[in-house]
C-alpha cells in the first residue's frame, strides 16, 4: 500500500503484501471524491486506450526548462522543494545542471532575488526547446474513425514575463451524417490535457451551420460548420496549463482547419 507525505510530496510505502504473479500491472483507486463522480471511470478508460503512443506520435522525454517559468516560479518551486534539499538538488531534478558561479543553498530560504538570478543564469545556458518538441498524439492514434484531423505547435509567451510555453493542440473530427434541409449542427467533444483525459474540458453545443464552445476560458464562442452531427476529440499538450489563449488559438486556427479537412474528406 502506498501513501503521499503531504510534508515532502513524496511516495512512500506503508505495507506490503505478497501476490500472486499475474502479467501487467493491476491499480486500484478508491471511490471517494472526485474520483466518485459521475463519468470518471470513462475518463479513465479513454486515458488509458491513449496510453500506448500511435506510430505517428511523439513523446517529450527531455528535462525541464528555465524559459517555462517565471522568477515567481521558480521560487514557488524551490521553497516547496523536501525539507533539507539544496538548490542544486531541485536544479538537477529538472534535469539540468547548476550554472557555474551561482551559489548553492537549501531551497527552502530562497528569496525570489536568488530565484530570479538563478533563473537568469540558467537562461543563459540553456535555449528555449522548439515548439513541436513537446510531443504529440498524432493522427493515427483515434485510427479511421475520425478524417479529419489538423494539429498546430506555438509558442505561448505573455508580456513582459520571458516566459516560453510550447503548446502542440491536435483536433480530430468526424459527421455522422445529417438530415436533409436540416441545417442544425450537434457536437460532442472529448479534451485531453497532456493524454489524459479530463472531466472539465471544452464543451461544444451545435446551432445553425455553427458550433458553440464553452468552458476553459471559452464563453460561447463559435465555430463555422456544415450541417451535421459532429464528435471532436480536442487535445493540448503543454508544460504548463493556461486556458485562455490556447482555447482562443483553437477557435482561431486548429478547430476550423480539421473541420476543413473533414468537409475535403469525407
Amino acid at each position: 500500500m502506498l501513501r503521499i507525505d503531504k510534508a515532502t510530496g513524496r511516495t512512500l510505502i506503508e505495507r506490503q503484501e505478497p501476490t500472486e504473479p499475474i502479467a501487467g500491472t493491476l491499480v486500484y483507486l478508491p471511490k471517494i471524491d472526485d474520483l466518485n463522480e459521475n463519468g470518471v471511470a470513462d475518463l479513465a478508460r479513454k486515458t488509458l486506450a491513449m496510453a500506448n503512443p500511435a506510430p505517428d506520435a511523439r513523446v517529450y522525454s527531455g528535462p525541464s526548462s528555465p524559459w517555462w517559468y517565471s522568477a515567481a516560479d521558480l521560487a514557488r518551486l524551490l521553497v516547496t522543494a523536501p525539507a533539507g534539499a539544496s538548490i542544486g538538488d531541485v536544479v538537477r531534478d529538472m534535469g539540468l545542471r547548476l550554472p557555474r558561479g551561482v551559489p548553492d543553498g537549501l531551497a527552502a530560504e530562497v528569496t525570489k532575488e536568488r530565484a530570479s538570478a538563478l533563473l537568469e543564469a540558467l537562461r543563459e545556458r540553456y535555449k528555449p526547446i522548439p515548439d513541436d518538441k513537446i510531443g504529440r498524439i498524432g493522427r493515427d492514434a483515434l485510427g479511421d474513425r475520425y478524417p479529419g484531423y489538423a494539429i498546430e505547435h506555438y509558442k505561448w509567451t505573455p508580456p513582459s514575463s520571458g516566459i516560453h510555453v510550447p503548446v502542440t493542440i491536435e483536433v480530430w473530427a468526424c459527421c455522422d451524417g445529417w438530415k436533409r434541409r436540416d441545417m442544425s449542427v450537434s457536437t460532442t467533444v472529448d479534451t485531453y490535457l497532456n493524454r489524459s483525459a479530463v472531466l472539465a474540458g471544452i464543451g461544444a453545443s451545435g446551432g445553425t451551420e455553427k458550433v458553440y464552445l464553452q468552458g476553459a476560458g471559452i464563453s460561447w464562442q463559435s465555430v463555422a460548420a456544415k450541417p451535421g452531427r459532429y464528435q471532436l476529440v480536442i487535445s493540448i499538450i503543454t508544460p504548463t496549463l493556461i486556458w485562455y489563449p490556447m482555447a482562443r488559438r483553437l477557435i482561431s486556427a486548429t478547430l476550423p482547419a480539421s473541420l476543413a479537412n473533414l468537409s475535403a474528406e469525407q
